[in-house]
């Protein structure tokens, strides 16, 4: 588990989302409240904001042939107020039903739900206090640690 988490707040506007994505590098943000877990923000819900379909049609549109052409040809020539991207706050486009782990739980339920989630780190909680992330690294890096390999 990594403790020092870079953690946004559901009134980060979107324009300051991206400037911490481009100086982080991270794909995924808890998104806490004085340190209380809210949720969290990742690369592919920003990307919602660009998409010209609804989320239903797109559902379809993943079924038809060709469909990732179509929509990289989509969100290449989509046009976006600017208007929008400076009302956006990361509270608009975050996930609020996010599965966490506890600091008690096992690396076995850790991972479980790790692949489970399209998330690329899961919050571990304590209590509803964001506490650290968890993701794939850690837990490899940890088992090889365990077994005597480091790195």
């Amino acid at each position: 588990m990594r403790k020092n988490v870079v953690a946004v707040s559901s009134f980060t506007p979107l324009v300051g989302l991206l400037e911490l994505v481009k100086q982080t590098n991270h794909r995924c943000f808890p998104v806490t409240e004085e340190s209380r877990f809210k949720g969290m923000i990742c690369i592919e819900d920003i990307m919602k904001v660009f998409y010209p379909y609804l989320p239903t049609i797109e559902k379809y549109r993943s079924l038809m042939p060709f469909y990732k052409e179509d929509l990289e040809n989509d969100l290449l020539n989509v046009e976006v107020d600017p208007e929008l991207i400076d009302l956006l706050m990361v509270e608009d486009i975050m996930n609020f039903d996010v599965p966490t782990v506890s600091e008690d739980d096992d690396l076995e339920n850790a991972y479980r739900t790790l692949k489970n989630s399209r998330l690329s780190v899961l919050p571990v909680v304590r209590g509803d206090e964001l506490i650290g992330v968890i993701g794939l690294f850690d837990i490899i890096y940890y088992l090889l640690k365990k077994k005597g390999i480091n790195g």
